[in-house]
C-alpha cells in the first residue's frame, strides 16, 4: 500500500464535495476513496473511519475562522481602528466561506440535523468566534466607542448572522443573481455594506464620521 504525503489532502478535498452534495449519511467510504483515487482503507488509517474524516473538514473552518477572529479583533484604542478591525474581520470571515463553499453548506445542513458531534465542534470553534466578537463590542463599550444601549450579545447576533446569510445563499445569489463573494469586487463591496449599515446604529453618539 502505497501512502503519498498528499493523501490527507486528496481525501479530505473528496469528502468536503461528497459530503456538501450527499450529505453525511448519504456519503461512503468507497465513494470517497474512488473520487480521491486512493484505497479505502486509507480513511481508517488517517481518520479513524468516516466519522473522523467529515470532523476534521468542519473543524479546519471552524479553527481557520477562530484563529483569524482571534487575531483581528483585539481591543481598539479608536473608532477608527474600530472600523477597520470590522473591515478586516468581515472581509476574512466571507472569504473563507468564498473558498470553503463546501464546507459551509456541510455545517448549515448538519447542524440542522443535529449530528452528535457538531455540537462540540460548534462550541470549541465557531462559538469563541461569536464570543471573540461579543468581547470585542464589550470592550468597545467600555472605551466609548459603542452605544451604551446596545447589548454586545444582540450587536454580535446581527453581525455574524449577517455574514452567514450572505456565506449561505453564494451559491444561490451566484446562479439568480450573478453575484458571489468569490469575486473580490463584489465581496469588498458586500463587506463596505455590512460594516457601514452596521456602524451607522451602533457607534457613541461622540462619534459624527469614522
Amino acid at each position: 500500500m502505497i501512502i503519498t504525503d498528499n493523501t490527507k489532502d486528496l481525501l479530505m478535498k473528496a469528502a468536503r464535495k461528497l459530503f456538501a452534495i450527499k450529505g453525511l449519511e448519504g456519503t461512503t467510504v468507497k465513494d470517497i476513496a474512488e473520487e480521491a483515487g486512493v484505497n479505502a482503507s486509507l480513511v481508517s488509517y488517517h481518520f479513524h473511519g468516516k466519522d473522523g474524516l467529515f470532523e476534521a473538514c468542519v473543524r479546519s473552518m471552524g479553527q481557520a475562522n477562530l484563529q483569524m477572529a482571534k487575531r483581528v479583533l483585539t481591543p481598539a484604542d479608536s473608532r477608527a481602528e474600530m472600523k477597520l478591525k470590522l473591515e478586516i474581520f468581515v472581509t476574512e470571515i466571507l472569504t473563507l466561506h468564498a473558498e470553503n463553499a463546501d464546507v459551509t453548506r456541510i455545517i448549515h445542513r448538519e447542524m440542522e440535523n443535529n449530528t452528535p458531534f457538531m455540537d462540540e465542534i460548534f462550541r470549541s470553534t465557531f462559538m469563541e468566534v461569536f464570543l471573540t466578537t461579543q468581547q470585542f463590542f464589550v470592550s468597545a463599550q467600555e472605551n466609548g466607542f459603542f452605544r451604551q444601549d446596545l447589548d454586545p450579545f444582540v450587536s454580535s447576533s446581527i453581525l455574524i448572522g449577517s455574514i452567514v446569510q450572505f456565506g449561505r445563499m453564494d451559491v444561490t445569489c451566484q446562479r439568480h443573481f450573478n453575484h458571489s463573494i468569490q469575486n473580490k469586487e463584489y465581496l469588498q463591496l458586500v463587506t463596505h455594506h455590512i460594516v457601514e449599515l452596521f456602524l451607522f446604529g451602533t457607534l457613541s453618539k461622540k462619534e459624527e464620521t469614522v
